[in-house]
């Protein structure tokens, strides 16, 4: 590649041509260690985009779970006003008719 480029432009001796190569390997070797790096990090970011994945659909399940819940509690709490209502009237009802037997 650029040994060939330099070498029809310029006559190198064979110590210079031996640090090109020598530099040449090295680039390569580093060329090489990123690869490799970018291939674990590409492995590693696959991986947590599946917990990811995983952990939105747990969620997903967990929100409607309590959205369920939330529906059961309004409901019940409904019931309760309603009940508690109920027993007020239910009072107020028997306190007219003990006021109307007391009174006569």
């Amino acid at each position: 590649m650029l040994e060939t480029e330099d070498a029809n432009k310029i006559p190198q001796s064979p110590h210079t041509k031996g640090i090109i190569q020598h530099f040449e390997r090295q680039v390569k070797l580093h060329i090489q260690g990123l690869d490799d790096d970018l291939n674990v990090t590409n492995d590693k970011l696959g991986q947590l985009e599946d917990t990811q994945i995983a952990t939105n659909n747990k969620i997903t399940n967990m929100e409607a779970s309590i959205a369920s819940m939330d529906k059961s509690l309004a409901a019940l709490l409904k019931r309760f006003v309603d009940f508690h209502t109920m027993d007020k009237e239910k009072y107020k009802e028997e306190n007219k008719e003990e006021d109307r037997v007391v009174t006569p």
